[in-house]
């Protein structure tokens, strides 16, 4: 079995006790859609192809949408059973969090794995049916797995500091906005999940067709992409790509849509400007978090100056978003600038890693040239560890 190769659903039976303690609340949604903005500038390399691999006529798009109200399987994000993701426009399993022990497997229909397989040009169809009240034949109901059912607001489209409001359910049934909705994410890389299960024994709806808010910014977000956005959006989330579970899905969508975009953009990637996360890390907790209000303006003066100053900024800016260092983060903040964007964005050697555990032998052997210089100059703290180099 290939080291990343999902397992198959019947072998997760065995691994059930595990699974049922991983607890993903309204994670599974979590991931913010700003995170990756397709329409800012600096990608890597504005003339890679993006002619997408599947071409559907627009009519083909519409009756397909029409169809969504047969779907009478549950399916990855349509399902009271199991929470998780997949990527319907291949065959193959989907990516488990927790699932119920003896549940039916997850069943696409056709006219699903047809939508996603369209990529881009079904987004703007999808996007536009959010708001599909119409029934399909998928209904979730007490009983069974399914002791508690709540209509819940995802975690990204609430304002920061408010309170999730959660609105207990007898039955639900699944509409087609929420399969357009589970499809969108699927295209364009968020596991956007209308029904998913939680131990124990909780199933959760997320619904734009319930949700406003969450419609609105989902018509925000994705409203206008085309082919060319959706590929950059794509090739800049591997260049944040830091372990191999999150480059995976990506380069597997960009190996789909854009497959002569993959060498290229890999090989741009393995000769841009590099930095060490775990390194710049350190530096932004030893020389700015830790530094009395006395020495902050000269230490901030100090790094400002480095060429990655524009990465050490990032980094104190997500810092200062969530996680341990969040107030000193946010205190450096104040009198950190951000610096201007380099022409070409810095890549990080975790995120080179995780796409050498990723990258097929066909790729690999496509960039040897450039693997092998990476793999003489590393001298990534973190990777250094992964690799079996020490390091300290």
């Amino acid at each position: 079995m290939p080291r990343h190769a999902p397992l198959s659903f019947g072998a997760l039976s065995g691994l059930m006790a595990l699974l049922m303690l991983v607890s993903i609340g309204g994670a599974i949604c979590e991931i913010k859609a700003a995170s990756v903005d397709p329409d800012s500038e600096h990608v890597i390399d504005p003339g890679l192809p993006y002619a997408p691999a599947v071409t559907l006529p627009p009519g083909r798009i519409a009756d397909l949408i029409e169809r969504l109200a047969g779907v009478e399987t549950f399916d990855w994000g349509l399902s009271p059973y199991v929470s998780g993701t997949a990527f319907r426009a291949k065959e193959g399993e989907g990516s488990p969090m927790a699932l119920v022990l003896g549940s039916p497997e997850p069943q696409a229909s056709e006219a699903f794995r047809e939508l996603v397989r369209a990529g881009a040009p079904a987004v703007p169809y999808l996007v536009a049916h959010l708001d599909d009240w119409r029934a399909t034949r998928l209904t979730i109901g007490h009983g069974g797995c399914v002791a508690n059912l709540f209509l819940s607001p995802p975690d990204f489209s609430l304002p920061r500091g408010s309170r999730k409001k959660e609105v207990a359910l007898s039955r639900y049934t699944i509409r087609i906005g929420d399969i357009c909705f589970v499809a969108l994410g699927q295209i364009v890389n968020r596991p956007y999940a209308a029904s998913f299960y939680q131990p124990s024994f909780n199933v959760y709806v997320i619904s734009p067709v319930h949700d406003p808010q969450l419609r609105a910014g989902l018509r925000d977000r994705w409203s206008g992409l085309t082919a060319q956005k959706h590929r950059d959006g794509l090739i800049r989330e591997l260049q944040f790509a830091g372990y191999p579970g999150v480059a995976h899905p990506t380069l597997e969508r960009l190996r789909f849509y854009y497959p002569d975009a993959v060498v290229p953009a890999v090989r741009a990637m393995f000769t841009a400007p590099r930095f060490c996360g775990a390194r710049l890390e350190k530096l932004a907790v030893d020389s700015l978090y830790h530094a009395t209000e006395a020495e902050l303006p000269g230490r901030i003066a100090e790094v400002q100056i480095r060429e990655d100053a524009s990465v050490l900024h990032d980094i104190v800016e997500e810092d200062a978003d969530h996680g341990p260092w969040q107030t000193p983060a946010a205190r450096v903040l104040k009198l950190f600038p951000a610096p201007p964007a380099p022409a070409v964005r810095w890549v990080s050697d975790e995120t080179l890693q995780a796409l050498l555990d990723v990258l097929n032998p066909a790729e690999k052997d496509a960039i040897s040239h450039e693997m092998s210089e990476f793999n003489r100059t590393l001298d990534c703290l973190r990777c250094r560890r992964r690799t079996g180099e020490g390091g300290g």
